[in-house]
């Protein structure tokens, strides 16, 4: 018999384990297999809950079972503060009743002990400071130990690496720790300040981060006005790898703590938005990092994604706080009109793809009252039409039907309501496409034309038509990258143009007679939509495919047998605007008139 620990047991399950495994041990438990230690009990008992003294002795029987504990933590451990001070003082309660239950070196117990004697003795002995406690280095382990840090640092100890507790641990040990680490040159990363919002006490490390980051900053800059031809120097607001690529061109080294790291690879800029994400207050790291000196808000990665294409709707869990990041970025420099990579589509038409996918999600997958999902939706509506980079009048490079000349935003803010119905379709029951629409009406006073685009987005859906645009930029899946990996495939869209193109020309003939009479009649959209519009666009479907006589009796003399059938409405997103008891309502009120 054995078992495994997965990571996403609870730390409430605690006594519910201790009784599990106290059950199978009596029933004879044997390891049959190897196993990671991260997996096993002795690791979910050690990391969730402060051991005592009367716990050892079922400690010492699953020893028996599995092994001497083997120091191997998992990645996850020292970003997890309180699994890492639980693990700290259960190690060393083992260690104190029975050194034979742990396996470890000489320096790992000396830290587990918090034993500068040992300490020293173990390093005096030949133990290098830098040898791997399994996957972890000594500095890691001794975190929260002051002491301990400044012999191993004393020691040669290299302190050039990120340590993930670094802005997190609360209490006096840690922030000597934190102190003792970043004045020796631990790397700083943007990540460091959002962790910080975990950490109680008061805004002392996140002080002491600034304070360092800004030291480190000032350092860069002058070493490169002292050593750079003048017209050489790349732009001190810019993020420090140019500045370090320009310095490591004249042959001149830059220590690492002056390397600022940036959290996602391949980028160089320090505006990692994808972290507002884990963020309660993104816009105080942002400020703090524009205050030191990084004013480059909007420099593209290798692969030229910049900060405003950073954002992960995914994960993101509140669409105003996206909104205000943007509005930030753009008050500073970022460019909503920039080109995404291998798309039509501009970082505009991104944005509002994603806010309105959000926007949908909320409605659907909150717990919220059917009345509290429609304040939802039209606060959160009311409050796009008020971000600049929705408001802004910028076109794309696609060709399409949907809208002449490149999709605006509002077109693809349409376009990204109706795919998200359809994806969600069954889902919808509460929240009526007409409720969605008509929340529109609050953009019109920034898009003055919106009746029309409202118009031609619903009957480009409702005549079956393809979109031939930038569709990629739509959070589709479950998962999906931020940023299209590739656009649409140019031989498709070639394709599909060739097949639609005379129900393209029906479509605008239609489109023409539409707009004539929204201008014509006077109607609201409303009732626009269930006046006119609804009843013109059944007629042209219905009409669409009619029975031919002829053509069926020339397919017959080809052996091909055609039967006329009954028209039934398409299945299409845009044709719910009226509901089925409104359908039933219009029937009766026309039979009445005859």
């Amino acid at each position: 018999m054995d078992v495994w620990f997965g990571i996403g047991i609870r730390r409430t399950d605690f006594q519910m384990v201790l009784k599990i495994v106290q059950f199978m041990l009596g029933c004879g438990m044997k390891s049959t297999r190897e196993r990671p230690w991260h997996y096993s009990p002795l690791m979910y008992i050690y990391t969730k809950a402060i051991l005592k003294t009367k716990d050892l002795p079922l400690i010492s029987d699953l020893v028996e079972v599995t092994g001497p504990l083997q120091l191997y933590f998992p990645y996850y451990l020292f970003s997890t503060v309180p699994d890492y001070v639980n693990l700290k003082h259960n190690l060393r309660l083992v260690l104190s009743q029975d050194e034979e239950l742990i396996q470890a070196t000489k320096i790992a117990k000396a830290i587990i002990r918090e034993s500068e004697k040992e300490l020293k003795e173990a390093l005096a002995s030949g133990n290098s400071p830098n040898d791997r406690i399994n996957a972890t280095r000594p500095l890691e382990f001794a975190f929260g130990w002051p002491k301990g840090l400044q012999i191993l640092l004393q020691s040669g100890a290299n302190p050039h690496f990120h340590f993930a507790a670094l802005a997190m641990a609360e209490g006096e040990q840690y922030h000597a720790s934190a102190a003792l680490l970043l004045e020796a040159g631990c790397v700083i990363k943007v990540v460091d300040f959002v962790n910080n919002e975990q950490c109680n006490d008061g805004g002392k490390r996140y002080s002491l981060l600034i304070d360092h980051l800004a030291a480190r900053r000032r350092k860069l800059c002058t070493l490169a006005e002292s050593s750079l031809p003048s017209d050489q120097i790349p732009p001190l607001g810019g993020p420090p790898a140019h500045i370090c690529t320009a310095l490591a061109a004249h042959g001149i080294y830059v220590p690492i703590p002056l390397r600022f790291e940036t959290d996602l690879p391949g980028s160089t800029a320090i505006y990692q938005t994808w972290l507002a994400n884990e963020s309660k207050d993104f816009f105080k790291v942002m400020g703090s990092m524009y205050e030191i000196g990084f004013h480059d808000v909007d420099l593209p990665s290798q692969g030229g994604i910049t900060p405003l294409m950073m954002f992960d709707p995914f994960y993101l869990s509140d669409a105003s706080v996206m909104i205000k990041c943007v509005a930030w970025l753009m008050s500073r420099g970022a460019y909503v009109e920039r080109k995404l990579p291998r798309s039509n589509a501009k970082v505009a038409h991104l944005l509002t793809s994603q806010v309105i996918h959000l926007y949908l999600y909320d409605l659907e997958f909150k717990g919220d009252s059917r009345d509290k999902k429609h304040r939802n939706w039209k606060r959160g509506v009311a409050e796009l039409g008020h971000a600049g980079f929705f408001v802004s009048p910028t076109k794309d490079c696609c060709v399409c039907a949907c809208s002449h000349g490149g999709c605006t935003t509002l077109s693809v803010a349409l376009r990204s309501l109706l795919l998200g119905i359809s994806k969600w379709g069954p889902l919808f029951t509460n929240v009526p496409l007409r409720t969605l629409i008509l929340s529109l009406i609050v953009w019109q006073d920034y898009w003055p034309d919106l009746p029309r685009a409202v118009v031609r987005a619903l009957t480009f859906d409702a005549l079956g038509l393809t979109n031939t645009c930038c569709t990629e930029i739509y959070p589709g899946g479950l998962v999906w990258p931020i940023v299209p990996n590739e656009g649409r495939d140019e031989t498709e869209v070639g394709r599909i143009s060739d097949d639609q193109y005379f129900l393209v020309k029906e479509f605008e003939e239609l489109m023409e007679e539409m707009e004539s009479k929204l201008d014509e009649l006077g109607l609201s959209l409303e009732e626009f939509l269930d006046c006119y519009w609804y009843d013109r666009v059944i007629e042209y479907l219905s009409r669409r495919d009619r029975y031919n006589e002829e053509h069926v009796t020339e397919v017959r003399k080809m052996g091909i047998f055609l039967e006329a059938e009954e028209f039934r409405t398409p299945n299409r997103v845009s044709l719910q605007f009226r509901s089925r008891l409104q359908e039933m309502q219009y029937d009766s009120m026309s039979d009445e008139h005859r």
